[in-house]
């Protein structure tokens, strides 16, 4: 029977998300968004990070 090992994680990481979707038209819709996590990897010596995007959706 093989050993297991069991890894304990001391910290929680937690991913915050905004968002908002704007319309310019009936066709194009652009949605700027933020995420940000925290003690990635549940680690909490591990540096915050930071993402910011764009996103295009055009419909037809």
């Amino acid at each position: 029977m093989p050993n297991l090992v069991v890894r304990q994680e001391q910290d929680n990481a937690y991913h915050i998300e905004a968002f908002y979707r704007y319309r310019l038209n009936d066709n194009i819709s652009v949605t700027p968004g933020f995420w940000m996590i925290l003690n990635p990897e549940n680690d909490s010596r591990n540096d915050t990070q930071y993402v910011g995007v764009i996103r295009t959706t055009f419909d037809f």
